[in-house]
């Protein structure tokens, strides 16, 4: 009987064992499935949902970024999620304001839930927008390309970039940076309407008057002032095509007018001078009468004419180079 007992408990050993070992495995199995799913990638998704392809030099923008995790992993409160949107300038460099800030937004959100969605914020009360605003300064990196014509696809072009960053587990980085183009528009002032009363002869004076208009739909900044100046030179005629009072080979006389003129403060606020400061509107224009030029005594030969506004100090003027802004008026004298 004993032997027995003991020859069965031999044949059965080895199901009892296969048992066991099914039975690891499956809780193996079951670990590993457990780990597998807690080690799933974390996927953050970033959208620029809404953005303006043109700004105003000096105005304040609104960008709407959407962050999203559509893995349906969540990310562990207390891992930082780090949001980042920027204006880049045309050399690809963050803006900076007047200040040295940088034009950008950084927003931190403290882990993130599975399958959810927050747009970026910086305005209050809260909107769903990041607000920047384009200083000033940037007008001075503005040009109008090959072209030489402002408002066309090859003007200088700066970029809203966004970026979302800090989760560990992410292998999908692809979809964690955008942007978007963004053209500044900026002061364009042009010269017209030039008048001039004068006799042109040898001694005497010439007056001269002109419209200078703001073409563009942005004004000039409060405060900036610039030169609008008339000359005489000795040119010939056949050759004035590229003139200008700094290549002219003998400048006669000249005369500068500094804009915006600075009104009466007791005056009424206008368009041209509010709250103290003064600037040319959008689309307006002011009327400009020079010191006479004087003709010498001993004038002979032909004579130009040239009236310009001051693109010398774009990073302080802000206005668009006068390349093709300058007005040239060939006039013989003799």
């Amino acid at each position: 009987m004993e032997y027995s007992m003991k020859l069965l408990n031999k044949v059965n050993r080895p199901a009892y064992f296969r048992g066991k070992i099914f039975l690891v495995m499956l809780q193996v199995t079951l670990l590993l499935q457990v780990i597998s799913t807690d080690l799933k990638a974390q996927d953050l998704n970033l959208q620029i949902t809404s953005v303006p392809t043109t700004a105003k030099v000096g105005s304040t923008i609104a960008v709407q970024a959407l962050v999203s995790e559509i893995s349906g992993t969540a990310i562990p409160s207390g891992e930082p999620i780090i949001l980042t949107i920027s204006l880049i300038d045309p050399f690809g460099a963050v803006a900076t304001k007047s200040d040295g800030t940088p034009v950008r937004h950084v927003e931190t959100f403290s882990g993130f839930p599975a399958n959810n969605s927050v747009f970026g914020n910086n305005d209050a009360p809260p909107s769903g927008q990041v607000l920047l605003q384009i200083p000033w300064n940037e007008a001075s990196k503005w040009d109008a390309g090959n072209d030489n014509i402002p408002n066309t696809p090859d003007d200088t072009q700066w970029t809203i970039e966004a970026t979302i960053s800090g989760s560990t587990l992410e292998t999908n980085l692809l979809n964690n940076t955008t942007s978007s183009p963004l053209r500044l528009q900026i002061p364009n002032l042009t010269i017209s309407d030039v008048q001039r009363d004068g006799s042109l002869q040898p001694g005497t004076d010439l007056s001269i008057s002109a419209t200078i208009r703001n073409i563009s739909d942005v004004r000039t900044q409060e405060g900036i002032f610039f030169g609008v100046t008339a000359g005489l030179v000795y040119a010939d005629p056949s050759q004035t095509i590229n003139l200008s009072l700094e290549n002219a080979p003998e400048v006669i006389d000249f005369e500068m007018v500094i804009l915006p003129k600075i009104k009466n403060p007791n005056d009424l606020l206008d368009s041209n001078n509010e709250a103290g400061f003064a600037y040319i509107d959008a689309n307006d224009e002011v009327t400009v009468i020079f010191p006479p030029l004087r003709i010498p005594s001993d004038a002979d030969g032909s004579m130009a004419l040239l009236l310009s506004v001051d693109g010398s100090r774009p990073d302080v003027i802000h206005e668009t180079i006068d390349r093709y802004d300058d007005i040239n008026l060939d006039d013989n004298f003799h």
